[in-house]
């Protein structure tokens, strides 16, 4: 969405017009310009989007005891069908179904669980519109949470802008800016040579291991460039209205392990994932290994209805889990968490996290067998 002239116009206009507005008035104005930048993309579906969350927030005081339970599960199912419907063939940019609405699900879901709990702040519903249209973050993240870390609505603005905070987001937009158009770019045109997986499958007979890693390892910097520069660019342009986002990336390229992987890459998901994922399957198996599982296979299944995606969500999930279990052992034991070798865990988790991609990147050009085809010529086989 950060491609379309209408973001940018509204990046341009709201901000100024936001702050001359007494701080009771600020949300509904952030909501009316996100609604503009979604309804240029897909009119229909902001304006259906829209008016189901304003109405749902201002009727919740009179929804029946188990309403917020049924809310719940009707929005897990329609997450479902949306990425259903897109394994079959609907264009994701469609006028009925814009980028962003997994997106948009997850807050959704957020906001009726922890409304439920009656662990949100007082608020007004155009607050609870304006958080969830909220433009920057609406089609990749941040999964920001509704409140903010004092408790209070994320979108209760009420601080003045200050030349030091607006300098620090206009810096963080243009090294977003830096790492999607420059360091991705060059990345593709150098590394890649502007090869893609539906090439690669074709050439992997022809490829040696060492091409092959140097595809692998160069299509996830370029992956982590434009995704982490996405997100600078979500948090820096939430901050020129006011809207502190918290990280989504923490130096992925420095993690040990893979569990330590999942706690510096896309943060929000993981965290959102933990909390309405993890931590009920944990509830219902009593198993961390086997919620881990299911927790990254519909992950995996998230990204992409298919086959590549879900031996995605499988291989970091195993990985995870057993990195539990070696922690697990090592309390029990009273070892020390730290090894003399785990320098080396670095290299090899970003070589893992690669070749998990390398395989889920057939998704649209091949199916499981592709991906682990890719797999076993990553490992030197080619039988």
């Amino acid at each position: 969405m950060i491609q379309t002239a209408p973001f940018w116009l509204a990046l341009l206009l709201l901000p100024p017009l936001v702050w001359a507005l007494p701080p009771h008035r600020r949300a509904p104005l952030i909501a009316l310009g996100s609604f503009g930048v979604l309804a240029a993309e897909a009119p229909i579906t902001a304006a259906v989007l829209s008016a189901a969350v304003y109405l749902g927030a201002a009727l919740w005081p009179h929804l029946p005891r188990r309403g917020p339970a049924a809310l719940t599960a009707m929005l897990a199912l329609g997450l479902v069908g949306a990425k259903l419907s897109l394994a079959f063939g609907i264009d994701e940019n469609s006028a009925l179904l814009p980028i962003g609405l997994s997106f948009f699900s997850f807050r959704l879901i957020h906001y009726t669980v922890e409304r439920g709990r009656g662990a949100l702040p007082a608020h007004r519903p155009i607050d609870a519109l304006a958080w969830i249209l909220l433009f920057p973050i609406f089609s990749a993240g941040p999964i920001a949470r509704f409140t903010a870390p004092g408790g209070a609505p994320l979108l209760a603005l009420q601080d003045r802008p200050t030349l030091q905070g607006i300098a620090a987001a206009g810096t963080r937009i243009a090294v977003g800016l830096i790492k999607r158009l420059v360091l991705a770019e060059l990345i593709w045109e150098t590394v890649l040579k502007e090869q893609g997986p539906a090439v690669i499958l074709d050439a992997l007979p022809l490829l040696s291991v060492g091409e092959l890693w140097i595809w692998a390892l160069g299509s996830f910097a370029q992956l982590y460039l434009d995704f982490s520069g996405y997100s600078d660019i979500a948090i820096g342009a939430a901050g020129l209205l006011g809207v502190r986002v918290e990280e989504n990336f923490d130096w992925p390229i420095l993690a040990k392990n893979p569990a330590q992987f999942w706690r510096r890459w896309h943060r929000s998901l993981a965290a959102w994932c933990q909390s309405y994922v993890y931590l009920p399957l944990l509830g219902i198996s009593r198993s961390p290994t086997l919620a881990t599982l299911l927790t990254f296979a519909l992950m995996g299944l998230w990204h992409g209805v298919s086959g590549p995606w879900l031996l995605w969500g499988l291989l970091h999930g195993a990985a995870v889990a057993a990195v539990g279990a070696r922690d697990r052992a090592r309390r029990a034991r009273r070892l020390p968490a730290d090894q003399p070798f785990d320098w080396i865990g670095a290299p090899l988790t970003w070589m893992f996290a690669s070749a998990a991609h390398a395989a889920a990147s057939v998704h649209g050009v091949g199916g499981l067998a592709d991906a682990l085809r890719m797999l076993a010529h990553l490992c030197g086989w080619r039988g």
